[in-house]
């Protein structure tokens, strides 16, 4: 894993903006994880609305962004999930058509929509990596904001 992990402008925080976190269910500790630390860090920038949302896998999360989006009017969502690589090319089909959906909605709709679905073929991996990708997304969510306040003054 990186230490590169860039330095986020995230100095014009709105309380005011809703945040949707979606995340799969499966590799549940995990994903649990990557939610608390994303909700944290989201609390502690002074966000009052977060929705938290289960998916039961990866490829729902796209669908209940949207839902989120539409019906919550949140200004923008994190996906969040583990996918990891088994016998056959399932997973890497499922993280294709999500990673498209998450792409498409975001562009579709002009609401921000952070992808931190972790792929990978080792356990391991997918556990050092949900230390982190909560928080990443998160701070990235908060940059990409405030990127869109700024265009707009």
């Amino acid at each position: 894993m990186s230490s590169d992990i860039p330095s986020f402008d995230t100095s014009s925080i709105n309380p005011s903006w809703k945040i949707g976190i979606v995340r799969s269910i499966w590799h549940g500790e995990l994903t649990q994880r990557m939610m608390n630390d994303a909700e944290k860090i989201l609390k502690e920038a002074g966000i009052k609305t977060i929705h938290l949302v289960d998916a039961p896998g990866a490829f729902e999360i796209p669908l209940l962004a949207q839902n989120l989006i539409a019906t919550k009017e949140v200004d923008g969502v994190i996906a969040l999930a583990v996918i990891l690589e088994g016998e056959t090319s399932h997973a890497e089909m499922i993280v294709q058509s999500t990673v498209q959906a998450l792409m498409d909605l975001q562009l579709k709709t002009g609401v921000p929509v952070i992808n931190e679905l972790v792929h990978t073929n080792e356990t391991c991996i997918a556990k050092q990596r949900s230390e982190t990708v909560g928080s990443i997304g998160a701070k990235t969510l908060l940059h990409v904001l405030n990127q869109h306040a700024k265009i707009k003054e």
